[in-house]
């Protein structure tokens, strides 16, 4: 079978470029011999003239492959063929998917193998485009990640599906965690009343998009990153919505600007959320609902996320306090909700 072969590290942009030609041949596994990968193809004689035009080293050769099979298979039994097996349970279990790009942490001792994992992602992902590496936690005033490019394409820009919605996200610029889809409808589906909404850190508008998708509402999404408000400018051009959402770059402590009332107000933003507590409620009516995001330790969960809202705002009712998902070993993130009297 027509194949070419090439250097290792100019592999992903061989497969990129091939793909992007329509030539790769994903009928079949990719070989690796040594320092090269040698890749099936559905037609050799195009090719010659692009990777030349790149200045790199190939050559065609006729070869035999196995079947592809790798939709059935995991990332350690792809990469078990190329790191070292005691490297292997090092490997991690789980990656976020944003659109067309992979997102995924790695523990120091497998680092030096990041580019053959981000190459084994996107054989087991042929749609996704780009793979990016966790470099560093979540910092800064826009809560975002040092991402570092280690397979396809450096494109950020992608749209994630979440329902029926498209939310387009820039992954370098702009905080967004897929983990959260299940929330976002879950907190869209119990405001079926909610005439006026905050969403107090829209980020690029996963839970506004949701609640505007499903009623005829007036959500007002702010955040102070105007990259994400450009993104959710984006989303809402993109969708069917039946309510209107309002996207405005603003900080927080601006909202009393805004000359509204609020029958709902939603605050994901667990690490800061208790900062803007009593700004948020100046701004919402007697009867209305806020859901409060936090980080609490494990142990006594309910107990401790109750007595941080009321130690802010005693003259709430607690409705509930759900757990939305294990933050850490020793943290969960969840969401208060309470009803102002």
């Amino acid at each position: 079978m027509d194949s070419v072969k090439v250097r290792k590290k100019d592999g992903e942009t061989v497969i990129q470029l091939l793909r992007s030609l329509n030539l790769l041949n994903t009928t079949y596994k990719i070989k690796q011999a040594g320092d090269f990968l040698i890749l099936p193809l559905i037609n050799s004689s195009e090719i010659s003239a692009v990777l030349e035009d790149k200045e790199l080293q190939y050559t065609f050769i006729d070869t035999d492959f196995e079947l592809s099979d790798t939709r059935n298979r995991s990332l350690k039994e792809i990469l078990s063929q190329v790191i070292p097996q005691d490297l292997l349970q090092y490997v991690p279990r789980s990656y976020d998917i944003v659109g067309s790009v992979i997102i995924i942490d790695l523990d120091d001792n497998i680092l030096d193998h990041k580019f053959d994992i981000g190459l084994a992602l996107q054989t087991i992902h042929p749609d996704i485009q780009t793979v990016y590496l966790k470099s560093e936690g979540v910092k800064g005033k826009f809560r975002l990640r040092t991402l570092e490019l280690i397979s396809g394409v450096d494109e950020p820009l992608t749209v994630d599906r979440e329902f029926s919605l498209n939310i387009v996200v820039n992954v370098q610029t702009c905080y967004f965690s897929p983990r959260l889809s299940t929330e976002h409808r879950r907190v869209a589906e119990e405001c079926t009343t909610s005439e006026s909404i905050l969403d107090m850190f829209s980020g690029v508008g996963p839970f506004s998009l949701h609640l505007a998708s499903m009623y005829k509402n007036n959500v007002t999404a702010i955040d102070h990153n105007p990259k994400a408000i450009k993104c959710l400018k984006i989303s809402i051009t993109r969708n069917k919505l039946r309510g209107q959402i309002d996207a405005i770059c603003m900080n927080a402590e601006e909202i009393l600007t805004l000359n509204r009332l609020f029958d709902t107000i939603i605050m994901n933003h667990p690490s800061d959320s208790n900062r803007y507590l009593k700004v948020a409620d100046s701004v919402l009516k007697l009867g209305g609902v806020i859901y409060y995001y936090t980080f609490v330790p494990v142990e006594d969960y309910e107990l401790k996320a109750k007595e941080e809202f009321l130690s802010s705002l005693s003259n709430y009712s607690i409705l509930y306090v759900h757990r939305v998902r294990q933050y850490s070993p020793s943290e969960l993130h969840v969401v208060v909700k309470a009803r102002k009297r």
